[in-house]
């Protein structure tokens, strides 16, 4: 469309995408910030491309 140049991501533009998988250390960590940072990855708010009805996040082992 001519007038509208506002990209709408739409879940076939991550279908094929890889997710990232991160290790985290917990040990001396305060749990609260700690938590809120890993679900942060597990949703994909981290990425530019951060779309709420798309399941974007990746991988997190604690």
């Amino acid at each position: 469309d001519i007038w509208n140049k506002t990209w709408y991501p739409k879940a076939a533009d991550h279908e094929n995408t890889k997710k990232t998988w991160y290790i985290v250390d917990a040990t001396d960590k305060i749990l609260g910030r700690l938590a809120s940072t890993i679900a942060i990855h597990i949703r994909g708010k981290n990425l530019a491309t951060y779309t709420p009805s798309v399941d974007m996040g990746a991988y997190v082992i604690v």
